[in-house]
């Protein structure tokens, strides 16, 4: 009756995992939907169930996949009496796991994580608006009692392609900060392979050598449109414009900032998505991206497990953005136009500022595993 079925059963195993969802994180029931896709996605006792939620005249509908492991359910069919059993049998199992997976994220650590201090040199690539803009706000007002790196105090790094939203942010910066940072910005093209090398070099020459505590944000990066099925991508021009923005200069200024500031405290962050987790039909150049830059920052937490130096991928949850408006108005699959309109409408997407704020909060506190992925869902 809740979801337009008229198969009790299976009604049953949704809210079964509804209710599984809600008691292992409150907060769920922000963004149900989306909370939804996002946790049993999570491969969990050889297991990987994903639950998509999709609005449809007929209700919401439930997909529910199985991967890895033996014996895994990989496709449900509820419309009789063994296909419901399969499907509350499923959703039962898929309670168990995420009670105990939760349990394991909720309890507390061992240690408390002690706070790191204040990063005296901040860069933050993409700023000239939307989420890069608002991390760029949101760092310059984290310790505001820091005073960085003696007389000379706090830098802050900008960059992007547009000179005038590097401007509009570097006065927003300055404002948050209370004068307390010196901005400094770069404007580049990280999507030429032509300039590429010599942009990479410019920006790492611009950035202070006496800097003892260093934050690098990659926070830049494209679409890459979303009305193509992975078939249709045979542009390997545009492939290559693509990837040279979106992965081959995250790689490159990276590795340019470790070696600048070997033997230093050094927190490299990637913004992420739920897109490097779960696959969803049309965004094969996104997705591929970030999760290509998802296990670059794992492995370069694995390459240093002792040393000063710290990753994190943050996925910031859905935004509000320029970005959005193009899934809602271009995306190739109804149901993913359908089911972002609805956040739009009902108020449930996140603003740049929220999910600025929180990864700020995060980095602050240094209560995460290095290399771990973290969604804006998973932080109070």
């Amino acid at each position: 009756e809740r979801f337009g079925f008229g198969n009790p059963p299976f009604n049953s195993c949704i809210l079964v995992l509804e209710t599984a969802l809600e008691q292992a994180h409150p907060r769920s029931s922000q963004s149900r939907e989306y909370t939804a896709q996002r946790y049993l996605a999570h491969q969990l006792d050889a297991h990987r169930f994903v639950v998509t939620h999709g609005t449809r005249s007929d209700g919401v509908v439930a997909r529910m996949s199985a991967i890895g492991g033996g014996g895994g359910v990989s496709r449900m069919n509820v419309g009789g009496a063994i296909g419901a059993f399969v499907a509350g049998a499923a959703a039962l199992h898929a309670y168990t796991v995420v009670r105990d997976w939760a349990a394991h994220c909720e309890a507390a650590p061992a240690t408390p994580a002690v706070p790191p201090p204040a990063a005296d040199l901040v860069v933050v690539t993409g700023a000239s608006r939307g989420l890069g803009q608002a991390v760029a706000v949101a760092l310059a007002a984290a310790h505001p009692e820091a005073t960085g790196r003696g007389a000379t105090g706090r830098v802050m790094v900008l960059t992007a392609r547009t000179a005038s939203g590097l401007d509009t942010t570097a006065k927003m910066v300055e404002k948050a900060g209370g004068g307390t940072w010196e901005v400094l910005k770069v404007e580049a093209d990280l999507s030429d392979a032509a300039t590429l090398d010599a942009a990479l070099d410019a920006l790492i020459g611009r950035l202070p050598r006496d800097a003892s505590n260093v934050l690098l944000v990659n926070n830049a990066g494209s679409l890459g449109g979303v009305t193509k099925a992975v078939s249709a991508l045979d542009d390997l021009a545009a492939l290559r414009v693509y990837f040279e923005l979106n992965l081959v200069s995250v790689v490159g200024l990276t590795a340019r900032f470790l070696q600048r500031y070997s033997g230093r405290r050094c927190t490299v962050v990637n913004i992420s998505s739920l897109l490097a987790v779960v696959p969803f039909s049309g965004y094969g150049l996104y997705a591929t991206g970030k999760a290509a830059r998802d296990m670059l920052f794992a492995v370069i937490a694995k390459e240093h497990p002792e040393s000063e130096v710290k990753t994190l991928n943050y996925a910031p949850g859905p935004l509000d953005t320029d970005m959005q408006t193009e899934i809602r108005d271009t995306h190739m699959d109804d149901e993913q136009r359908e089911f972002y309109a609805k956040m739009k409408t009902e108020g449930t997407l996140l603003s740049s500022e929220q999910s600025a704020t929180k990864l700020a909060t995060l980095l602050a506190s240094g209560d995460y595993e290095s290399g771990a992925h973290v969604d804006y869902y998973d932080l109070p």
